[in-house]
């Protein structure tokens, strides 16, 4: 499955092959940009990616220094203002702390697939997203896909009454509060370097994860109990620093927007391949289990998803802004 993995994003590699023109006035710019994922994690690959093509475009004159994760997400976007860091590659649920209806991306129970999350941050929405973004000091350039979200526990999960009443570690975000809250779990916030401690210590009995990132953290030996839900899809938003991009000409714009754009398509599908199916695989390879729901544990979600829809809405910024990610996907 590896192979699936460097042929798409290898497959990237032939637009290397055309040269970029332009005239490139300024002098040198280099951009430090930070993501709360490692390698192999198709975001950062991305990055990667991007960070080689612009310095292609642009001959030399904007360079991209991707950085590994050294603070929280909220603190690494707060930088990303405050000018020590250029841009930020994170959670929705976390950048929704500075643009509400970002959060609209990681609704529980909302989407069918990753093919509806893209529909709505593809259209009316994430351009709303992006307008309000630049207001706060942030230019977005894409939305990127980081795996579709499920449940470990520390004991074994046979129904939802094995979920319920325990502590789950959830991202900090009133969606997520919200949603557990009402399905009957103590949710928990916490900072994802103290989850591996928090398992192990029992201050926790689970996460609200990402499989491959949970196996990237070794979470299996301390949770081994995977439930896969598919309750949510896990998004993540690059985003640089206003003041960084009106700094740059707008050959350097260009050439930066097109890296993204170009990779976006690959890095999308990949987020499926590998970070989803795939690394439920690597899951039970590593010594952990995996379950499917039951029909009574997802008509549970769904029903906590619905009880909880007024808290949706205040947290994304008005019923409105779910009335119209529904008309997106074609409900009425």
């Amino acid at each position: 499955m590896r192979f699936l993995k460097k042929s798409v994003f290898a497959s990237l590699g032939l637009l290397f092959l055309a040269g970029s023109g332009g005239a490139w006035a300024q002098e040198p710019v280099t951009l430090k940009v930070s993501t709360t994922v490692k390698r192999p994690n198709e975001a950062y690959v991305l990055l990667d990616y991007v960070a080689a093509r612009v310095k292609q475009l642009t001959k030399g004159q904007v360079t991209m220094e991707v950085l590994q994760p050294f603070a929280s997400e909220r603190d690494m976007f707060e930088q990303v203002l405050l000018g020590q860091l250029q841009g930020q590659a994170s959670s929705v649920d976390v950048f929704g702390q500075f643009v509400p209806a970002a959060r609209i991306a990681s609704l529980p129970m909302f989407y069918e697939s990753f093919d509806d999350v893209w529909k709505v941050l593809d259209g009316p929405i994430g351009q709303q997203i992006r307008t309000q973004a630049e207001a706060k000091g942030f230019k977005v350039l894409g939305f990127m896909g980081q795996g579709i979200r499920g449940l470990i526990m520390r004991n074994p999960v046979k129904s939802i009454d094995d979920v319920k009443g325990h502590k789950v570690r959830i991202q900090n975000s009133p969606i997520w509060s919200a949603f557990y809250r009402s399905l009957g779990v103590i949710a928990v916030p916490m900072d994802w370097n103290d989850i591996y401690t928090g398992l192990q210590s029992g201050v926790i009995d689970g996460v609200d994860t990402v499989f491959s990132s949970s196996l990237n953290n070794k979470h299996q030996e301390v949770a081994p109990h995977g439930v896969t839900t598919r309750h949510s899809y896990q998004v993540q938003i690059f985003v640089v620093s206003m003041n960084v991009w009106k700094k740059l000409t707008p050959e350097q714009q260009a050439a930066v927007q097109q890296a993204v754009t170009e990779a976006l398509p690959a890095e999308r599908f990949a987020s499926i391949s590998q970070q989803g199916y795939e690394a439920i695989l690597n899951w039970r390879i590593a010594g952990g289990e995996v379950a499917d729901p039951s029909p009574e544990f997802l008509d549970a979600m769904r029903k906590a998803a619905e009880a909880a829809r007024p808290e949706f809405a205040k947290a994304v910024g008005g019923e409105d802004v779910l009335k119209q990610a529904e008309a997106s996907l074609g409900r009425n």
